[in-house]
């Protein structure tokens, strides 16, 4: 894109360049090849190569690329308190769209830490509800808030976490993710004459949005168990039913 957007310039520049020197020269040299006043070859040239720019545009095969409506960010932010209160009641069950993975552990002892084994700490929080349904075991269930970078969910293209119990601690393991993006849009010379340009910019320039969803851990855990956290960035909080 970055590539495209610099070819188009040079053209313009070389356009632009090459009709002012051929006016410029023959006034020179006395000869009226070119009729008409500069600025009306400027306009007739600026015309030209809106209709060129526009048959570029319109000969790029877009089937290649996904066309997504932007998610404002009050609505990514609502969504994910809306499911951390239904966590934070107990009502994990009904948080199904969000949930990516569950875990079960045997588990006999009295006390739990829960730590992140990466190197960046791990920001998010863990619901821990004790219950006198489990005896000698423990529940595990992972949810992730959606994230969005201009209106593209790539929540699905994320690593998340995975839980392992080494003696007394619950340790969490997560892979690195690196996703690329390119976000393809109408130039000014298709831009300033359609209703896609409602930006304040009269160049059309938009800004970019993105919203990272957290992560959460919803521990059911024998009555009586002790959970606690390693990790600054883990927040633990009791079910409130």
């Amino acid at each position: 894109m970055m590539l495209a957007m610099v070819l188009q310039l040079v053209v313009f520049i070389l356009l632009f360049g090459g009709i002012y020197f051929v006016i410029k020269k023959q006034r020179r040299m006395g000869v009226a090849m070119v009729k008409g006043r500069s600025r009306n070859w400027f306009f007739t040239l600026y015309i030209c190569a809106l209709l060129i720019c526009a048959a570029a545009f319109y000969l790029i095969p877009v089937e290649q690329f996904n066309q997504t409506v932007a998610l404002e960010y009050e609505a990514a932010f609502e969504a994910e308190e809306e499911l951390r209160t239904l966590l934070n009641s107990g009502n994990y069950e009904e948080a199904e769209g969000n949930l990516v993975s569950r875990f079960s552990f045997d588990y006999f002892k009295d006390e739990l830490v829960v730590n992140a084994m990466y190197r960046d700490y791990f920001q998010g929080t863990l619901f821990v509800e004790p219950t006198d349904e489990l005896d000698g075991e423990m529940e595990a269930y992972l949810y992730m808030g959606k994230s969005y970078v201009d209106g593209f969910d790539y929540t699905d293209q994320v690593n998340a976490p995975h839980l392992v119990v080494h003696e007394d601690e619950l340790q969490i393991h997560l892979e690195e993710t690196n996703i690329s993006f390119a976000n393809l849009g109408k130039e000014f010379t298709i831009s300033q004459f359609t209703e896609d340009n409602d930006s304040d910019d009269p160049f059309g320039h938009r800004s970019s949005s993105s919203y990272h969803g957290s992560t959460y851990i919803y521990l059911r855990v024998p009555a009586g168990v002790s959970v606690e956290s390693a990790d600054d960035g883990l927040y633990v909080e009791e079910v409130k039913r």
